[in-house]
């Protein structure tokens, strides 16, 4: 099996999850390439004898819940998240890396250190999607143009998934020539109407002058 990247997991939550958002999505691709690394086949073996399983590494002590099946995992770990929001706990408390240290924050992390990859890993997406043949800009830090990993580790952790959205959707429309096309379009139909209208003005305006003068 193929690993997943950034944008496969964000594609893949939603449709294990229909009713899920898209910024929950990103943190939960997010959390899936630090647990895993985006590896469906992942397994790791805990010291009391528990197993972790698949892209969000469920517990074995779940039960059925723990599939490598990558939309059945997708499903317990929204189902996982929902439960320790249920428990007033943070949506990603169930998950060690969504601690700043990495170590469930035995270590002084603080929790929410999963918002800043987020985002970033969005705009590390895009811009592998941007660059034709380019390879990585999977994960925060590792955009493949040489200059987008200092960029993206440089922005501040607070920055909103929200705008950082929306300008890649615009820049995305912005180098795609069908949407020039459609601007072209649709100013050359206005040039036309104009035009159009212009004669028909032009020809009413004529024949209005013409019977003012035969009358």
């Amino acid at each position: 099996m193929s690993t997943y990247s950034a944008r496969q997991l964000h594609d893949l939550w939603l449709q294990a999850n229909p009713s899920s958002d898209g910024i929950t999505a990103w943190e939960a691709a997010a959390i899936a390439l630090a647990e895993s690394g985006g590896d469906p086949s992942a397994t790791g073996h805990n010291k009391n004898g528990t197993t972790d399983i698949g892209l969000w590494q469920i517990n074995s002590s779940h039960g059925a819940l723990a599939s490598y099946d990558p939309i059945v995992n997708a499903q317990s770990a929204f189902a996982l998240m929902n439960e320790s929001l249920r428990a007033g706990s943070p949506r990603w408390a169930q998950w060690c890396t969504a601690y700043g240290d990495g170590a469930c924050g035995t270590q002084g992390g603080k929790y929410g250190a999963v918002t800043a990859p987020a985002w970033k890993i969005y705009l590390s997406s895009w811009f592998k999607s941007a660059s034709k043949g380019s390879r990585g800009g999977q994960a925060p830090g590792k955009g493949d143009i040489p200059i987008v990993g200092g960029v993206l580790n440089a922005l501040p952790s607070s920055s909103p998934l929200s705008w950082t959205e929306g300008i890649a959707a615009l820049a995305k429309n912005l180098l795609d020539p069908r949407f020039w096309l459609r601007i072209g379009q649709g100013l050359a139909a206005a040039i036309l109407l104009l035009i159009g209208g212009g004669l028909v003005f032009r020809r009413d305006a004529t024949a209005a002058l013409k019977m003012g003068a035969l009358a």
